[in-house]
């Protein structure tokens, strides 16, 4: 007689789904070259990069560069006629708008977005920051942590323009995420330390 250990059993099946979740190959599938066909896009976890299977490009594998991608990376609808990619870390992530450009006939990049948990181990400004690249409106609203007060204290709310040349989903990897990274760190730091002067 075979005596079964439960247990045993439901850490196994837990085991195969967490690796079979992880693999799985999330899609999106909606018309985004404006032709009335469902497209597809999704991320290769495997080859670390955003596809895109379109219609008017009978359905010819699009492919971004290598992007270093966390488990919570992913593609979502925006609403419109295009996709969002994200990647999360664990205090920090960002999400790019993507959308078809029916002159250049290419998925291009038309926005970016930024958040960044609090900490209180740095006075380095947190939040979060958008930028639409289309029109090129940045908005950055940050706080960042004041030691002797104890608390985070919010910074303006900074509007300005910012202007990045025009990315391709063939040219996009994280190069252009630190791009915009080290945008608003400068940005930030700036409005930060301008506050506090005027604080003086």
């Amino acid at each position: 007689m075979i005596v079964i250990n439960v247990k045993y059993v439901f850490l196994i099946l837990l085991f195969s789904n967490t690796f079979l979740f992880g693999q799985k190959r999330w899609a999106l599938e909606k018309d985004i070259d404006f032709d009335g066909i469902l497209d597809t896009v999704y991320v290769d976890k495997g080859n670390k990069k955003i596809i895109c299977l379109l219609s008017s490009k009978k359905y010819v594998k699009l492919e971004s560069k290598k992007i270093g991608l966390n488990t919570m990376s992913g593609t979502s609808d925006d609403g419109k006629q295009g996709f969002v990619f994200e990647n999360h870390y664990m205090r920090a992530g960002y999400s790019n708008k993507f959308r078809y450009d029916k002159k250049a006939k290419k998925i291009r990049l038309i926005g970016i977005e930024f958040y960044e948990f609090c900490s209180t181990n740095s006075n380095d400004a947190c939040g979060k920051s958008s930028l639409n690249i289309l029109t090129g409106d940045f908005i950055g609203n940050w706080s960042y942590y004041e030691k002797d007060q104890d608390k985070f204290i919010k910074i303006p709310v900074v509007k300005t323009k910012m202007w990045f040349k025009k990315e391709y989903l063939e040219n996009f990897n994280e190069d252009v995420y630190f791009n915009f990274c080290d945008k608003i760190y400068e940005l930030s730091c700036k409005s930060r330390d301008e506050m506090l002067e005027k604080r003086k």
